[in-house]
């Protein structure tokens, strides 16, 4: 919590004694590297973070990783370049409007698309036939565990049986997302994905939080807060899924459900990135 800034590291031995690349002056638990490291050798990294006081860290445990000796060559863009890229329209995840069209060509290019496509489709409309039937709902179920000093076993298969019921409304909202953004104005069952994948959305991101008069704080005590027992699965998976299906779903959003599900996304994310 008090670190101001980040150094990273990368050697060509385990005790940082050869560097090839450090960087400075980071302040995201992540980075896009501006340099091609050469084939086929073993790397080391690590990190050190500097406090608010000027104080430095130890680096962290290196960290072995390698690049085959085949590897193409790939500079990943700059964040800002890649923000840059990101149109101010929606969609502008998966497809932007200019390419949608593109995008929906897709579904027929192969077999192997076919199958990818209806797979996708055919989850949204079991989800809509028993969301509609109420065989299915967005409640999160409560949360009561056997006491897990009594039985390890149940206890660690009910933690892994409720995070897959939470994980339910991250699913719903991804798959009518997709089928929403696949289908076009008028066609069957569109009206049906949005009306339920809204209210995914809405009930996934509420997932941990708390809401205390205006603003929303977080559970820590809560099994899908972050970090987490699972070290926060369910929470990232929460708020990505959610981001994509929001941008997906956005002109069925109003004004008010707008603000409120970017200001559950900022909170997750920032969370995240451990910038509070």
């Amino acid at each position: 919590d008090s670190a101001k800034s980040y150094e990273l590291v990368v050697s060509k031995s385990d005790d940082l004694s050869s560097p090839v690349y450090k960087k400075s002056g980071i302040t995201t638990n992540y980075y896009n590297f501006d340099h091609t490291f050469e084939t086929g050798v073993n790397y080391w990294w690590a990190v050190r973070f500097i406090d608010k006081n000027g104080i430095v860290s130890d680096y962290s445990t290196p960290r072995r990783f390698r690049i085959s000796p085949d590897a193409m060559e790939y500079t990943v863009p700059s964040i800002d370049v890649l923000l840059g890229r990101i149109p101010d329209s929606h969609p502008r995840i998966l497809t932007t409007p200019d390419t949608l069209d593109e995008i929906r060509s897709y579904k027929d290019k192969s077999d192997y698309s076919k199958k990818a496509y209806n797979g996708r489709i055919n989850s949204a409309n079991s989800y809509v036939t028993r969301l509609t039937s109420g065989a299915l709902t967005l409640n999160e179920p409560v949360y009561a565990p056997p006491v897990k000093e009594e039985d390890e076993a149940a206890y660690q298969q009910y933690q892994q049986t409720y995070r897959g019921t939470i994980q339910t409304s991250t699913s719903i909202a991804y798959n009518l997302g997709f089928a929403y953004l696949m289908s076009e104005e008028g066609e069957n069952r569109r009206e049906e994905y949005a009306h339920w994948g809204k209210q995914a959305i809405l009930a996934a991101l509420k997932i941990s939080y708390n809401k205390q008069g205006n603003t929303w704080v977080m559970d820590s005590s809560h099994p899908a807060s972050y970090p987490g027992e699972s070290s926060g699965q369910s929470f990232r998976e929460i708020t990505y899924k959610c981001a994509m299906a929001y941008d997906w779903f956005y002109d069925e959003f109003t004004e008010d459900e707008r603000k409120l599900v970017l200001q559950l996304l900022k909170l997750r994310t920032e969370k995240m990135l451990g910038v509070i």
